[in-house]
């Protein structure tokens, strides 16, 4: 018997093949830096479905004919944890400090996201040194410019 979490990610990955492609030349015009995000919980086994009804809406993220795609994120927080505090807590302003590696493209980013009271989302996105990240987050977040660059709260693959 097949695993049930292959199953999906089979169905999932042949749901995906109904989308428009999105190339990496066309990715900055919808890098999605400025949106207002809206998320849903739902089982796993409903998103081939949900996902056949957005193939008209959407464009998918296609490298080397792939669609479906490896990242790894680390995230950094203050030596006192106060960006996750603030998420934890429901905070309206608040942000994330994160690396994130493309594995496919071997490509990385700095980011700072910042959600705003007005529940919109925006991303700092820098491939520059880690010195001149920290002076980007000192310059993002003044009121915790006091505060450590760069204390590992989590990893995450996905």
């Amino acid at each position: 018997m097949m695993n049930a979490n292959v199953l999906n990610m089979a169905s999932i990955a042949h749901a995906l093949l109904s989308f428009e492609p999105l190339g990496l030349a066309d990715i900055q015009e919808a890098a999605l830096l400025d949106r207002v995000d809206t998320k849903y919980v739902f089982a796993v086994n409903e998103l081939p479905s949900l996902l056949a009804e957005m193939t008209a809406a959407y464009r998918v993220l296609t490298i080397d004919e792939a669609r479906l795609h490896t990242y790894r994120t680390l995230y950094f927080d203050t030596d006192d944890f106060s960006i996750y505090e603030q998420h934890h807590n429901g905070f309206g302003s608040r942000y994330k400090v994160r690396a994130r590696k493309y594995v496919g493209t071997d490509t990385a980013f700095f980011e700072i996201k910042h959600r705003t009271n007005q529940k919109r989302t925006m991303i700092s996105r820098s491939v520059n040194k880690r010195r001149s990240f920290c002076r980007r987050i000192r310059h993002l977040m003044p009121n915790d410019s006091r505060r450590s660059c760069g204390t590992i709260t989590s990893v995450s693959h996905w």
